[in-house]
């Protein structure tokens, strides 16, 4: 696992990509301690992204997936039947890009910010 790119989305949350396995990317997004949405499950929350959201935890109990880090992490990956391995995408499996993965991310950021808008309301 390779941390490809760590930044600060428009939205003002922190995302990451990671590159796992040398196969595949994820793209993460981080909610802090004191959001509504933090400990949720990712089935709970209503994100459109590649494939659905596919993992939320935290990452300050002594791991480091995805970035060792308080706060609490959504993310989702390009490993579904229709992507295509790093390197070696094909017009019908194409390999989903860092600037894919960073637009994706961007997007699921942009929609956690108004979850957490509604849910403070």
């Amino acid at each position: 696992m390779a941390i490809e790119k760590d930044w600060i989305s428009e939205a003002g949350l922190r995302c990451v990509c990671l590159i796992v396995r040398g196969t595949h990317r994820c793209g993460y997004v981080q909610v802090s301690n004191d959001s509504p949405l933090f400990g949720m499950n990712y089935d709970q929350v209503p994100v459109e992204c590649h494939g659905g959201l596919t993992y939320s935890d935290v990452a300050n109990d002594g791991s480091d997936y995805p970035v060792k880090s308080d706060g609490w992490w959504f993310g989702f990956d390009c490993w579904h039947s229709g992507d295509g391995f790093i390197g070696g995408g094909t017009h019908e499996r194409p390999e989903r890009s860092l600037n894919y993965v960073v637009k994706q991310c961007e997007s699921v950021a942009k929609q956690l910010v108004e979850q957490d808008k509604r849910q403070h309301a």
